[in-house]
């Protein structure tokens, strides 16, 4: 039997405004176990900045679907509705809309929830279709360029497939959710012959960054990066906050400030990790598989690459978790005239200016996992309503559930 097609519902005020709390914390772009690393102390903070969010009790490897296409290269993955916003002109969208104008683009950075199967379902099916017609090369911010090596290596290898490349890289070593519901992006990519490139900047300079700051960059990578120049007060503001919000309102304060400065590198390097690729790429394009935080339009990977490639086309698209997207055994998608996309589109990720912080939004059902923010309050106890108790607490960054 076919699954439902998830549709907009209505659901108890009580259950939408806890998913609410629960999607702020798993938007966030460093995720939790950096939530968790910074709570240990301002000491600790280095060699947890760059790890991503732990694993949840909703991740499930084996979830059935796992980014099928259901034999035909038009359908949309099993469990997505096409339910698509284009910021700039405030209306619904169709996936076909979205794919031509991800086809003019040279830097196409598709954001996640991490833990979600449903959004790694809709970057391998924006991967595959857009091959098609040109060979982006494909970046993933999970693989640091500290891997490169070891990535080539793998690839190189007569027998190299999609479902062996997680293990060749340690991915779930490294704290990523399952490898199992981010093969399908890969399998699109190679069976596509679009190549594979590492985004993410190298831990020990990660580490070192949340240590001593960006200080600890030469001049002149702090400016071949883009990091010489500042944020502007406004962005500035609006990154400290999605921080601070993102986890749970539990940072202690010393650790803010090293946070955005770690924060700033990641971006910058996926950055440059991008304009690389693309250079590299016979199609001269480059699609980045990122957290939500990384793939924001307005103090995300894209305020670099306005920087240092002035003129490109850029894309950003996030996939949201929304309360109101259900599978409720409807089949009929909502009419855009209806008010509901208006909805969903208000409680999307929001610049200074107002508007929501991407070019398109695709929403998709909340994926179940543990409230996050309930369990850095057992983890941390009364040391969790603040400041210097919490930081106080140490944590082994390398202990994630």
């Amino acid at each position: 039997m076919p699954k439902p097609t998830p549709t907009l519902s209505q659901a108890p005020s009580g259950w939408r405004q806890r998913r609410r709390a629960w999607r702020r914390l798993w938007q966030c772009a460093a995720g939790l176990i950096v939530g968790l690393s910074v709570l240990a102390g301002a000491k600790d903070l280095a060699g947890a900045m760059e790890m991503p969010m732990s694993r949840a009790a909703g991740e499930n490897g084996n979830d059935k679907g796992n980014g099928a296409m259901n034999g035909n290269n038009d359908a949309l993955p099993d469990g997505v509705a096409p339910l698509i916003w284009e910021a700039r002109d405030a209306r619904a969208i169709t996936p076909g809309e979205l794919l031509a104008a991800l086809e003019a683009a040279q830097f196409i950075l598709i954001g996640e929830v991490h833990d979600n199967p449903l959004h790694h379902r809709i970057q391998a099916w924006i991967v595959r279709a857009l091959a098609r017609k040109r060979k982006p090369a494909v970046v993933f911010e999970m693989i640091g360029v500290d891997q490169t090596e070891a990535l080539a290596r793998y690839l190189s290898r007569p027998d190299a497939r999609a479902a062996g490349l997680g293990p060749a890289l340690d991915w779930e070593k490294r704290g990523w959710p399952a490898w199992s519901i981010y093969q399908p992006i890969a399998e699109a990519a190679l069976a596509s012959g679009l190549a594979i490139r590492a985004g993410d900047a190298p831990r020990e300079q990660i580490r070192a960054v949340g240590r001593e700051g960006l200080g600890t960059l030469d001049e002149a990578q702090r400016e071949r990066l883009g990091l010489g120049a500042p944020l502007n007060e406004a962005l500035s503001r609006a990154l400290e906050q999605e921080l601070i919000e993102g986890h749970c309102n539990l940072l202690p304060a010393a650790a803010i400030k090293p946070m955005m400065g770690v924060q700033r590198f990641r971006d910058a390097s996926l950055a440059d990790s991008l304009i690389s690729a693309a250079r590299e790429a016979g199609g001269g394009a480059a699609i980045l598989i990122t957290g939500n935080g990384h793939a924001r339009s307005d103090f995300g990977v894209a305020w670099y690459l306005r920087r240092r490639a002035p003129g490109a086309r850029i894309v950003t698209v996030l996939a949201i978790e929304a309360d109101e997207v259900a599978d409720n055994g409807a089949a009929a998608v909502p009419r855009p005239e209806s008010g509901d996309f208006v909805r969903l589109a208000a409680k999307a990720p929001k610049g200074p200016d107002g508007r929501p912080a991407a070019d398109y939004l695709w929403f998709t059902k909340p994926w179940p996992r543990e409230d996050p923010c309930e369990q850095l309050r057992k983890r941390f106890g009364k040391g969790m309503g603040g400041g210097s108790e919490a930081g106080s607490r140490k944590s082994d960054p390398k202990s994630r559930e």
